[in-house]
């Protein structure tokens, strides 16, 4: 189909350079009246957002902790936790600051294709210094490269959904989105398995696979481009009149999208219980399960598979279900209970096969999640003007636990007997997503 046709904007009132809208952003147009996507962009947007998350999640679920590992065997647990938390601080600062620059970009290039190119330059530069690193400073500094850019790629490149993709379609669209996430660790574990000698391939792999398949997809199909807009008179050409504006478009009052808000929690909550118990998986299959460093790998991708297949067809069809009976919250439901019993039945483990369960249950849980969720934040979403800082904020309930589980997770460790108590540190996750169920409940006008 001929996407240009969706949302035809004038190009002719694009600025040549880019600039930065002081005032507010382009509305979304009218849900109702955007045109159906079709299969090729469905088909090269999975694919972009498959790439992206599996050069994010690699280093974030496996690689990051492997090359702690190799650089820092004796401090491992504690020099990973502080790098995972530094670099999920700064993702979780760069994506509403991303979204709300895009928001407010003015160029003939569009709003959001600058800001994506940029991302994935410095993806590329941290990548590179994550793959060369012979000690924890030049590894700080590539993961956090990777952290702030990687981040901006992801977050933007959602924003095509709320940009272009009809009400009707939006629940499948997320759908493959979320069963893109879940699937990147998957994929990212198997190209480490690929490569196990190789720290640099197993870095720098799914960044090259990133880099390709979003230029695929930014190059297929025209950006937003912002139409001209009422001069409120706040377009100040000062730094520091654009420095205050950009602070004005990230400020967010829940007050004034309450269901947006409540959701927001009920997401931080769910992401803070699984965090607990992905963020120290390695090293409880290394210290719990006694899995020597032979076959680490082998068994990570084995667990990583059994969590990560169901959302092959799960998320789609969780997305395809909402997007049919117009509900989401007894879907997001079901995906917090299943999440629960797999945290538990991971707890009491003591054998790989029950290990593989856990990951199993688990993952179908992630499964009815990752479908859905991104679905129910644009339906609750009153701000529309704002769309790319608000899917930022939604980046940010996700990502903000996993900047305090490697915190929280040695103080969970230390509880009861022995120098690793993993069954508290589980049993914890299983209780605080359990808690996101009242939550959910409270959001009104979506459902």
């Amino acid at each position: 189909m001929d996407y240009s046709k969706i949302n035809p904007l004038d190009h002719s009132d694009a600025e040549d350079g880019v600039t930065f809208e002081a005032s507010r952003s382009e509305p979304v147009p009218a849900q109702d009246d955007m045109a159906p996507v079709g299969k090729r962009f469905i088909s090269l947007y999975t694919l972009a957002s498959l790439a992206t998350a599996t050069a994010i999640n690699t280093p974030l679920f496996v690689t990051l902790a492997l090359r702690v590992s190799e650089i820092d065997s004796d401090g491992k647990t504690t020099s990973f936790a502080l790098l995972s938390g530094m670099g999920m601080l700064i993702a979780t600062i760069s994506a509403p600051v991303f979204g709300t620059l895009s928001d407010r970009t003015r160029s003939r290039f569009g709003m959001r294709r600058p800001w994506i190119v940029l991302g994935l330059i410095g993806t590329v530069f941290g990548g590179f210094l994550m793959g060369i690193a012979h000690d924890l400073v030049t590894l700080a500094a590539g993961w956090m490269l990777m952290s702030a850019f990687g981040t901006a790629v992801a977050s933007l490149l959602l924003t095509a959904i709320s940009d272009r993709v009809p009400e009707n379609q939006q629940g499948l669209l997320g759908g493959l989105v979320g069963a893109s996430n879940l699937i990147a660790v998957m994929v990212g574990s198997l190209i480490i398995a690929f490569v196990p000698h190789s720290s640099f391939l197993q870095v720098n792999l799914p960044v090259a696979m990133a880099v390709i398949a979003v230029l695929a997809f930014i190059l297929a199909f025209p950006d937003r481009l912002p139409q001209e807009r009422e001069d409120t008179g706040d377009d100040s050409p000062a730094a520091g009149g654009r420095l205050r504006n950009l602070l004005a478009g990230m400020r967010f009052d829940p007050r004034q999208s309450p269901d947006f808000a409540r959701l927001l929690l009920s997401l931080f909550l769910i992401s803070l219980g699984g965090a607990l118990g992905t963020t120290y998986a390695v090293y409880f299959i290394e210290d719990h399960l006694r899995v020597g460093s032979e076959e680490l790998a082998t068994v990570i991708a084995y667990s990583n598979a059994a969590s990560c297949l169901p959302a092959l067809l799960g998320s789609p069809l969780a997305g395809w279900l909402a997007d049919r009976f117009g509900r989401r919250r007894p879907i997001l439901l079901f995906g917090t209970v299943c999440s629960v019993i797999g945290l538990l039945i991971t707890a009491f483990s003591n054998d790989l096969p029950t290990f593989y369960l856990g990951a199993l249950v688990g993952g179908i849980g992630l499964a009815a999640y990752s479908g859905v969720y991104l679905g129910y934040a644009i339906a609750t979403m009153t701000d529309t003007e704002n769309s790319a800082r608000n899917l930022g904020l939604t980046n940010v309930a996700i990502s903000i636990p996993l900047t305090l589980a490697p915190f929280l997770t040695p103080f969970f460790l230390s509880l009861g007997s022995g120098e690793h108590n993993y069954i508290s540190l589980y049993i914890t996750g299983a209780v605080i997503s359990i808690t996101a169920i009242p939550v959910m409940y409270t959001v009104r006008n979506a459902r």
